[in-house]
């Protein structure tokens, strides 16, 4: 398995991933940790909130397609809490209007499931060092 040490922000960020998919909450876990980041992960919109108040959160990957409060939902709660929070949205597929949406709510990139650990990898170095526009990394997937 890979690992992200190359980071240069992997000690500084705690990251919260946030699926309805258990196994892919492990998986991600795992392999953050071992990058050397502080992770913390939640089955729900709601649980994800939990922490947030809780913990201080500076990244969100969030699922969009999930039971409950789904990850836009999550998303403008957690502009409410945290606006400045660097926000990662994963998805199967996307329509045009929900991606102008995750802009909206401040979205730094969109991740396509299934995912490749190497996308996931270089996104979040990606966004985690450069503070760039919102959305800047979102549309530069979109036109790949």
């Amino acid at each position: 398995m890979d690992d992200c040490k190359n980071s240069p922000a992997s000690k500084k960020l705690n990251l919260l991933i946030v699926d309805d998919e258990p196994d892919m909450l492990h998986f991600a876990r795992v392999f953050f940790v071992k990058g050397g980041y502080e992770v913390f992960t939640a089955e729900s919109g709601l649980e994800a909130l939990d922490l947030i108040r809780r913990h201080n959160i500076d990244m969100i990957i969030t699922n969009i397609k999930m039971p409950g409060m789904d990850g836009m939902e999550l998303l403008r709660e957690v502009n409410k809490v945290k606006p400045q929070m660097i926000k990662i949205i994963l998805s199967g597929g996307l329509t045009l209007d929900r991606i102008k949406e995750a802009i909206r709510l401040g979205c730094r990139a969109y991740i396509a499931k299934p995912i490749e650990i190497d996308e996931l990898r270089a996104t979040v170095n990606k966004v985690s060092v450069s503070p760039g526009i919102e959305g800047t990394i979102l549309l530069s997937c979109l036109a790949d």
